[in-house]
């Protein structure tokens, strides 16, 4: 099967994409392929989220929380988000201070 998307201006094969997991602050949480070859194929959106929360409750809730799925060639995947998934930490996290006596 050979699926196209229109993406960037562009006509390509879905095969050739992933969904990326954001999450509300703008960091990437994780990252699916886009497989319509495979037994449980991933082809919608809506595919993508079940492969991250298999349940309807959890996609729900993961929604509600602000997190949103996005698809994208994978040389924008490489360009913008890889270098953001190699990050061990979210820079957007608050940490508490921690205030010494002294």
């Amino acid at each position: 099967m050979n699926l196209m998307v229109e993406l960037e201006g562009k006509t390509v094969p879905l095969a050739g994409c992933q969904y990326v997991l954001w999450e509300a602050c703008g960091c990437p949480r994780g990252v699916t392929y886009a497989s319509p070859d495979r037994p449980d194929p991933v082809i919608t959106e809506d595919d993508a989220w079940k492969e991250f929360f298999y349940y309807k409750k959890e996609r729900a809730k993961a929604q509600k929380a602000g997190l949103r799925m996005e698809l994208m060639t994978h040389e924008r995947y490489s360009r913008e988000v890889y270098p953001l998934m190699l990050k061990r930490a979210c820079p957007h996290e608050e940490t508490e201070a921690v205030f010494v006596d002294g």
